[in-house]
């Protein structure tokens, strides 16, 4: 079957006309090398410029590049006031962010529909991100990387050769500004706002040796008072952050290329703003207790009132509740009555080093990371208590990795090896139903080992001056042990059964797991400005533990989950169009996704179990298209859109219930569009911008009972800036920008506890925000 796909889509590839190809091969890092010929016989002056990528570990053009890819450049990510990872909602199709309910300062990116369950040491995600080269292993802290940010590569579809495991759903790339040799430059740019909004940043650069060093230091300070408040006055949906970067480039000589970052960044917030969604109806069984989910809440919270369990007290309690849950006036804040924090700080250190031998390149990429995560929520909005998450995250990451780079004659070769360490601790303390026993542990702790060894090589063949042929392959063996040593307030309860010694509370596991990837892609260039391509990839993301545990009857609750795996047929379309005024790019795709880790039900020595398991199996495919019109050098039209089309093939629970048309936790259509005219006035240039970003319905909680009060429902969001630039030097930039101008109230996220404890929770996105920008640049900027 998956070979019939393959011809199939290369026969639809080769059905079309022919011309010349075109391929500047440079290792990613360097700077590129004349464009290919086409581009440097015609003056680039007019029409859609060209944009260099390294999606392939090398620089080169992206209309030339056979897979599909949205590149967000700076004047893009100015116009778009984009700040933070959450900010990159509806800027590349297909790829949809939901942030809130692992804290204010984790992410969960979805690619072509597959997205990350949990934010754990132990649960892998589906799009791996890189920063500079550097892989960043958990989606905590990214609001960070986008300090003097250059340009985000978003790569679609599975990237396993080049990128090795956790990309099913592709990557995103993200490289920040590199340091001048030759002219001394820097920025500064202030920002103020609604909601208490003001971020201060700068970054200068200089070369230290003219054309041999070069540094350049970024710095950020952001602050903002948030959109809602809690009972006990505290400020929701703020941020304090600050982050710095020191970047040095030396080439000492013509061939060689040594580029060094250091980074270090400290968010605090006080956490998300939530409200209760949905609380179910009181209802009670003839002995008089209650039902719907209700039972364990309204227990606990007679009991915190000094009550005794009858009807009209549970009735009492349920009220106080309803008026806490749906409070009146703002539609941000709570009686919540927890103090609620967040606390993160990162640092790390990467050096990228090529040596260029002529026709052999080698490179070594070299990185390190460090983050500590301390934050508490608030998970029943109420005055009490019933659900209060505590997470503590320590980790820090080692990777390395090698590459020779080869250009002989028609053959085109990346080779190398990669290795990655992760070491941490995780620790969940939950204070749930204010209830402490043996068999709920108020402390769910375990260090975890993670490593990776990765070999890998792809490479580009010119069948002919205009048909290219492209196989890369990477085999990956990963190795994860966890110590769990979970506690509660009576001690271990971590079952003995998995204890070796019965004396001490630590239950060690070890898991491995070899897995190839591959990618097999034909390209034809039927004109200089026309590329069409085929190509089928496949990816695996990393297996885990389950390490929170949970009844067991005895048995081992931390079960493992093994790796979960996605191959994908794709087919594209790239064109610079009408003399370069229009550029379209294509593309449609099918994913099989097979040992899909979901949370289920399993049976365990005659016990059901709630774990995540590899319980599932489904399909994915779609379509994607991206488009500009530039009919005149002043007016650019942009608009984009994608198709996601998810369902299950099964999903069959050990106790016969059937998920299986359960839906995925993304949109199914998406789409963009904006425009920018820009006009000389006076000693100067103005510059209006505008954006309309919608999105189709997201059922965050495909388990929910009640499916509406953990989704949201279609809607759109509108963004402008209006800038004026004085032709000076320096050069000064006065702004107004806006987001959500509309002021639409949304969800970006929501928890399920409709079952357990009666009602549900959401996360809600910014109200509108509104604010001025100045920014002063000089020299080399």
């Amino acid at each position: 079957m998956k070979r019939s796909k393959l011809l199939l889509l290369a026969a639809s590839a080769t059905a079309l006309p022919v011309s010349t190809p075109v391929f500047a091969f440079q290792a990613d890092g360097q700077e590129p090398a004349a464009q290919d010929a086409a581009a440097e016989d015609q003056p680039q002056a007019r029409g859609v410029e060209d944009i260099v990528v390294t999606a392939r570990r090398v620089s080169e053009s992206v209309q030339k590049v056979p897979l599909a890819i949205t590149v967000v450049g700076t004047e893009q990510l100015t116009d778009s006031s984009v700040r933070g990872i959450k900010d990159l909602q509806g800027l590349a199709p297909a790829m949809s962010i939901t942030t809130g309910n692992g804290g204010p300062s984790t992410a969960n990116i979805a690619i072509r529909g597959q997205a990350q369950a949990d934010s754990l040491l132990v649960t892998d995600p589906s799009v791996a991100v890189y920063l500079n080269e550097i892989n960043l292993p958990r989606q905590i802290g990214l609001r960070s990387a986008f300090l003097d940010v250059d340009q985000i590569q978003v790569l679609k579809g599975p990237q396993g050769t080049l990128f090795g495991k956790n990309t099913t759903g592709g990557a995103l790339l993200l490289r920040t500004k590199r340091p001048d040799l030759s002219e001394a430059g820097g920025y500064f740019q202030g920002t103020v706002g609604n909601l208490g909004t003001l971020q201060l940043t700068g970054a200068v650069g200089a070369p230290v040796i003219d054309g041999v060093l070069g540094i350049r230091l970024a710095g950020q300070i952001a602050t903002k008072d948030g959109y809602g408040r809690n009972a006990i006055g505290q400020k929701l949906g703020d941020q304090y952050d600050r982050s710095a970067r020191l970047s040095i480039l030396a080439e000492p000589t013509e061939n060689l290329s040594l580029f060094l970052t250091a980074d270090y960044s400290k968010l605090t917030s006080n956490g998300s703003v939530s409200r209760v969604s949905k609380l179910n109806p009181l209802a009670f069984s003839p002995t008089g207790a209650p039902l719907n989910g209700l039972a364990s809440a309204l227990n606990q919270a007679v009991a915190q009132l000094g009550l005794t369990r009858t009807v009209p007290n549970y009735t009492t309690a349920y009220n106080l509740l309803k008026s806490d849950m749906f409070p009146a006036g703002s539609r941000f804040d709570t009686e919540g009555v927890e103090r609620v924090f967040a606390f993160l700080e990162i640092y790390g250190f990467s050096g990228d080093i090529s040596l260029d031998l002529g026709d052999v390149t080698l490179r070594s990429i070299t990185g390190y990371r460090n983050t500590a995560r301390n934050d508490q929520q608030d998970y029943d909005q109420s005055r009490f208590q019933i659900v209060r998450p505590r997470n503590f995250v320590y980790s820090d990451q080692f990777t390395q990795e090698v590459q020779l780079l080869a250009s002989i004659g028609d053959l085109e070769l990346i080779a190398g090896g990669f290795y990655s360490h992760e070491h941490g601790w995780e620790g969940s303390q939950t204070k749930q139903l204010g209830l402490i026993s043996a068999t709920s542990p108020s402390f769910a702790n375990y260090y975890i080992t993670n490593e990776s060894y990765a070999g890998f090589a792809q490479a580009n063949y010119a069948l002919t001056d205009t048909l290219k042929v492209t196989g890369g392959f990477r085999y990956t063996k990963v190795t994860q042990d966890a110590d769990i040593r979970s506690e509660s307030a009576l001690g271990c309860v971590v079952p003995i059964i998995v204890r070796p010694d019965p004396a001490v509370c630590s239950a060690p596991f070890h898991l491995s797991a070899k897995k190839p990837s591959y990618l097999v892609s034909l390209d034809w260039q039927a004109t200089p400005d026309i590329l069409l391509y085929a190509k089928t990839s496949s990816s695996f993301r990393g297996g885990g533990f389950n390490v929170r545990g949970g009844s067991s009857g005895g048995a081992n609750p931390y079960l493992p989950f093994d790796p979960e795996i996605a191959t994908d047929y794709e087919i594209g379309f790239k064109g610079d169009l009408f003399d370069r005024k229009v550029r379209l790019n294509l593309a449609g795709y099918y994913t099989d996704y097979s040992d899909i880790q979901k949370s289920s039900l399993i049976v365990v020595n005659n016990t059901i179990v709630t774990v995540i398991n590899n319980a599932a199996k489904g399909k994915i495919y779609g379509g994607e298209a991206e488009l500009t019109w530039q009919p005149i050098p002043e007016l650019t039209f942009n608009a984009s859109g994608a198709w996601t089309h998810t369902a299950y093939t099964r999903f069959v629970e050990a106790n016969g219930n059937d998920r299986s048309n359960e839906p995925f936790p993304v949109p199914e259509w998406q789409y963009t569009v904006s425009g920018k005219y820009s006009t000389p006035v006076g000693n100067g240039d103005l510059s209006i911008y505008a954006a309309w970003r919608w999105q189709d319905d997201v059922f965050f909680r495909g388990q929910a009972l009640d499916q509406a009060s953990t989704s949201q429902k279609a809607y759109g969001l509108l963004e402008g800036r209006i800038a004026y630039s004085l032709n000076s030097e320096p050069n000064v930039e006065i702004a107004l920008w806006g987001k959500n101008l509309l002021d639409k109230t949304y969800r970006t996220n929501a928890l399920d506890f409709d079952a357990s404890l009666g009602y549900n929770l959401a996360f809600l996105g910014e109200p509108r925000t509104v604010g001025v920008e100045v920014r002063i640049a000089f020299g080399g900027k």
